[in-house]
């Protein structure tokens, strides 16, 4: 009904039609502040959001299937930071993959209803550029004020579904261990691919600036 009855009065306006004499402008609503925005996160949420903002250099290393070859170490950069009240949290992350820059968006929220945590990511190697579906129905994310892991349903390249997992470990005031595995869908044997050590450039102040991630560092 409000919207209705905003409309009625903008067409009356553009058309000259006279309003009642007594008709008062309705008050402007007052969008809430960040500080009581903030007061409706989950301490959850809170604790994830210092956890990881920030800027951090990557030193990546993919493990290799053939035993006598050496695993390859890359380097690249990623950016965690919070928007306005602590709604979402963002990554921004240059990955050095198979001679191409792997260029990763993700954001994280929680249900204010059920507490769960929930994903979407963007990546230049997805043809839709964002998994909207796959964020409602293939990804689980647990947070339990120490470790940080995203379970996702993706292709295998055998053909078929498997699962990705990453985590986020060890985490300290100016490192984490991040590996990522591939298991069967039941979380069943996982197989080791990457590996990343993680090294904060930049507080949480520098990346709520909202500055790009820089080019990534060829590999050394």
């Amino acid at each position: 009904m409000k919207w209705i009855t905003a409309h009625v009065f903008v067409i009356a306006a553009l058309l000259g039609f006279p309003l009642h004499a007594q008709a008062q402008e309705a008050p402007k609503p007052t969008p809430p502040s960040s500080s009581s925005a903030s007061s409706e996160t989950t301490a959850d949420m809170q604790s994830l959001i210092k956890a990881l903002s920030g800027k951090w250099s990557l030193e990546v290393k993919f493990e290799s299937d053939k035993p006598a070859s050496n695993s390859a170490t890359k380097h690249g950069e990623e950016v965690w930071r919070a928007t306005s009240g602590d709604l979402t949290f963002l990554q921004e992350e240059h990955l050095p993959i198979a001679g191409e820059d792997l260029v990763l968006f993700g954001i994280i929220w929680q249900d204010s209803k059920t507490k769960d945590f929930h994903g979407m990511e963007c990546n230049n190697h997805n043809p839709h550029v964002c998994d909207v579906k796959g964020s409602l129905t293939d990804i689980s994310i647990q947070w339990d004020g120490k470790a940080f892991v995203i379970n996702e349903q993706e292709p295998s390249p055998g053909g078929g579904r498997r699962l990705w997992r990453e985590s986020i470990l060890d985490i300290t005031a100016t490192s984490f261990t991040q590996t990522g595995d591939a298991c069967n869908l039941d979380g069943s044997a996982c197989k080791r691919l990457l590996t990343i050590h993680a090294t904060r450039t930049a507080p949480a102040q520098e990346a709520q600036k909202n500055e790009p991630v820089s080019s990534v560092a060829s590999a050394r």
